[in-house]
Parts: structure tokens; C-alpha cells; sequence
């Protein structure tokens, strides 16, 4: 019997054994299979697609799963939502990485129950919809990654998230107008939200906060000036400004790319997106100033 099942009401291991039983499993990531079927999942050898740290022999800390590829054909949204209505009853779980294994449908509302956790990483699946309000009452969060999904709608400040230091949109379909504040947050490290569609102009007199030192708005609908923050504050900045319809910024589209009626035309493919996002550690390597690009 799967290890879940020991640790969650009777009434909660109906849909993880839809999951695990259902004609679809097949299309199950192996490493996905192999934790859920485990009697004792912290006795799983570590490997590159699957690794756990428990406490007092039992309790799983840090869960991270890696799938080889997004699937052809996506889990369902409702094996994804019994997935993580079992995840939600881990306490102790600070750090959960779920990438790759075709999850498909709204953010998962179950995880706001995960009240220790502070890396939370679903990137490169097939999630959509907007981001909820739950996500932003989950105040331990330190690094968030939802990169290369298809969540949309508007982008929230994050301010509710007061330790927030890695903040990672990239390759989603986000719209409307950046909030300033989010460049402002007084934790903020790395912020990408390249590849969306936001648009509008950002404020020339806004302050970055003190910690912020990498930047991707790169592919958007932006138009204006960049912030005189991003060109001259005396951290090692890292901005990427490309594909936009910026003024006085190299590698720009015309004007006429980002007005309303153009939305929709010459968009990149969500692969594209996702295969031209720069990485935060190799950047981080350059010294002396801001770089914009």
C-alpha cells in the first residue's frame, strides 16, 4: 500500500488510488510512480529525478521530483488535485519541487496548507489559470518558481510575501501592467517575468530595493523608458530588457508590436520562451554596475 496513505485520512487515499489505479497511469513519470508506491519513501535511494530529506527517520523535509521532459499528453487536472491533497498533509515539508511531470490544471489550492514551506518549484508544467490569493498567504515562502506553465490573468505585488527572495514567471501567459512595488520589495533578489505578455510602462522615478539584483522583463509588451534604477544603482544588477518596445534599449520590436490590436500576432512559442530564459547563476558572475540588456 502506498506511503501516503498512511498519513492522511481515509476519505483522502479515494483520489491518490484513482491516481495510481486509473488506465492513465502509464503516462505517470517513473519517479512520480516510484514515491507514491513507496511503503517508505525516505528509504528511496537519491537520485538525479527523485530526492528526499526526512527528520526523525519518517517526517519528509524536502521532496523534489523531476520528470524527463513535458509529456505529450498532461496528467489530468483531477489526479494532479489528488496529488497534492495528499502532499498537503506533510507539515513538515519546507522545500517541494515538482517539475516536469505534465500537472495539469489551476494552482493547486492545497498547498496554502503547507505552512513551513519556503521553496515551493512547479515549473515547466502544464498549470494555468490566474494565481490565487492562497499562494500570497503563505507567508514562509523564500523562492517561488512557476516558470514554463500557462498561468494568466493579472500579476499580484507579492508584497504579502515578506521573505520572498527568488520570484521566477517566466515563459507564463501574464497580462496587464507590472506592479511598481514588486521591483521595490525589500527582500527581492531575482525577479523573471520574461516571456508573458505584460504590458504598459513601467515608472521612470521608482526605487529598487536594496537586495534586488537580477532583472528579466524580456518579451513582453512593455513600452516607455526603463527606470533610471535600473541603469545606474551601484549594485551589480543584472537587467534584461530584449523583445519589448522599449525606448533608448537595444534589441527592441516597433511600437506598433505592443499596442492592444497586436497582442495575439508573431507571439513565440511557449518552448521558444522557455528555451531562450537566461539563468540566474551565470550571470551573477559579472561585477561592477548595472547591466542592461
Amino acid at each position: 500500500m502506498p506511503f501516503l496513505s498512511h498519513t492522511i485520512p481515509i476519505l483522502l487515499t479515494l483520489p491518490l488510488a484513482s491516481l495510481l489505479c486509473s488506465p492513465s497511469q502509464s503516462q505517470i513519470p517513473p519517479p512520480l510512480s516510484a514515491f507514491l508506491n513507496s511503503s517508505n519513501p525516505c528509504s528511496l535511494p537519491p537520485s538525479p529525478s527523485l530526492t528526499l530529506s526526512c527528520s526523525n527517520g519518517s517526517q519528509i523535509t524536502r521532496l523534489s521530483i523531476t520528470g524527463g521532459g513535458r509529456l505529450h499528453r498532461p496528467l489530468s487536472a483531477a489526479s494532479a488535485d489528488a496529488l497534492f491533497t495528499s502532499l498537503s498533509t506533510l507539515p513538515h515539508l519546507t522545500s517541494l519541487s515538482l517539475v516536469s511531470l505534465g500537472l495539469h490544471g489551476p494552482f493547486p489550492p492545497q498547498i496554502h496548507r503547507l505552512s513551513s514551506l519556503q521553496l515551493l518549484n512547479l515549473s515547466s508544467n502544464y498549470f494555468s489559470g490566474p494565481i490565487p490569493p492562497q499562494l500570497l498567504a503563505m507567508g514562509s515562502l523564500q523562492n517561488l518558481i512557476l516558470a514554463g506553465n500557462s498561468f494568466n490573468g493579472a500579476l499580484p505585488d507579492f508584497k504579502s510575501l515578506t521573505a520572498i527572495t527568488e520570484l521566477d514567471l517566466g515563459g507564463n501567459r501574464l497580462a496587464g501592467e507590472i506592479p511598481p512595488p514588486l521591483f521595490s520589495h525589500p527582500s527581492l533578489e531575482f525577479l523573471d517575468l520574461s516571456g508573458n505578455t505584460l504590458s504598459g510602462q513601467i515608472p521612470t522615478d521608482l526605487c529598487c530595493g536594496g537586495r534586488l539584483r537580477f532583472v528579466n522583463i524580456s518579451d513582453n509588451l512593455l513600452i516607455g523608458a526603463l527606470p533610471s534604477c535600473f541603469r545606474t544603482d551601484s549594485l551589480n544588477r543584472v537587467v534584461i530588457a530584449k523583445a519589448n518596445c522599449l525606448d533608448d534599449s537595444k534589441y527592441q520590436r516597433p511600437i506598433s508590436y505592443c499596442n492592444q490590436g497586436a497582442l495575439a500576432a508573431n507571439l513565440p512559442s511557449h518552448e521558444e520562451k522557455s528555451g531562450s530564459r537566461r539563468k540566474f547563476g551565470l550571470l551573477f558572475g559579472i561585477v561592477g554596475g548595472s547591466l542592461v540588456v
